[in-house]
């Protein structure tokens, strides 16, 4: 008898049938990170993107055959790609760096992923607040360089800290978490 025919002894559930058709599927380190549900939908699916390396930065564009300077749009120092746009650019780290500074918390930029997954000294609360603000800056590092390539005009990136804290704030209103222990409550107050 082949093995992927189940015996007659076997259950049929639904799961077990979808899961027949959805195939194996690796978990990757980061996906917690990208579908925190303190995550705005637009926010996770550039956040995705930036995994998958599927954001048109001007490398990629440059290897489709497009002509456009190679630049990064808002430092106008190094080549613009993922590497240097989400850990590299001096903006981008400045801004980071300022976001930490206003979450009380410290992690490298090149390590956000192994630390989301591995964290140990941050409540769950304080874990998820971190990622959505993380994946929510991704998203206006992103909206900044489009902006600053069409306007030449880049934000203070106080101003994209504060959009950032500002919507992590909305979105964990909305979603009414309100059962909070003490140290969460004040943690999440003074942000």
């Amino acid at each position: 008898m082949e093995d992927n025919i189940p015996s007659s002894s076997e259950t049929y559930t639904v799961k077990a049938g979808y899961d027949w058709v959805r195939g194996v599927h690796l978990v990757v380190p980061w996906c917690h990170l990208v579908w925190n549900k303190l995550n705005l939908p637009k926010t996770s699916f550039i956040c995705w993107a930036i995994m998958h390396h599927r954001l048109l930065t001007k490398d990629r564009l440059l290897r489709m055959g497009m002509i456009v300077a190679p630049l990064c749009e808002i430092c106008r120092v190094c080549s613009e790609d993922h590497q240097h746009f989400f850990v590299d650019c001096s903006y981008f780290l400045y801004c980071f760096n300022l976001l930490l500074a206003s979450l009380r918390m410290t992690v490298q930029p090149a390590n956000v992923v192994h630390w989301f997954s591995n964290a140990r000294n941050v409540t769950k609360l304080q874990k998820r607040v971190f990622g959505a603000a993380y994946v929510a800056l991704l998203y206006q590092i992103w909206m900044c360089r489009n902006e600053a390539k069409v306007s030449q005009f880049v934000k203070r990136p106080e101003v994209v800290v504060q959009q950032v804290l500002k919507d992590v704030k909305l979105r964990f209103h909305r979603l009414n978490m309100s059962k909070l222990n003490q140290r969460d409550s004040s943690w999440i107050l003074n942000l």
